[in-house]
């Protein structure tokens, strides 16, 4: 499948684009030692930073990769239920709703083992696809 466009931000945190369909989104990450915390799990800004990025990714699906859209965070809201410390982890962003410029979006975040350990939900705006031309 063909990533949603360049991030170097995600490409940092080793984040992939494994499904992308109209309205949802998975993404994938290894859980990696330089993601870790203090107390070895998981650190809340990773887990935080893909349910952001699943929840922008759900509502810019387009078939024509040409005329991809972007969308940049307005709000999100993290809930942190469980923790892990090895795998990879699956962040699942479904597009709830909008209009012609803001959307929100709902996600839920897996462990290797498919027990969830977040849920998020957040708003969106959409913006030119052109880096520079916002």
């Amino acid at each position: 499948m063909s990533d949603a466009g360049i991030s170097p931000f995600r490409e940092l945190l080793g984040m992939r684009v494994v499904e992308m369909l109209p309205d949802k989104v998975t993404v994938e990450f290894p859980v990696l030692p330089h993601l870790m915390n203090y107390a070895g799990i998981l650190h809340g800004g990773a887990v935080a930073s893909v349910i952001d990025m699943a929840g922008a990714l759900a509502g810019c699906y387009s078939e024509a990769p040409a005329q991809r859209r972007v969308a940049v965070t307005l709000t999100f809201t993290t809930a942190f239920i469980g923790t892990t410390c090895a795998g990879v982890v699956r962040a699942v962003g479904i597009k709830q709703g909008g209009g012609k410029q803001i959307f929100t979006s709902r996600v839920e975040v897996f462990d290797a083992d498919g027990k969830i350990i977040a849920t998020g939900q957040g708003t969106y705006r959409y913006v030119a696809s052109e880096p520079n031309s916002r």
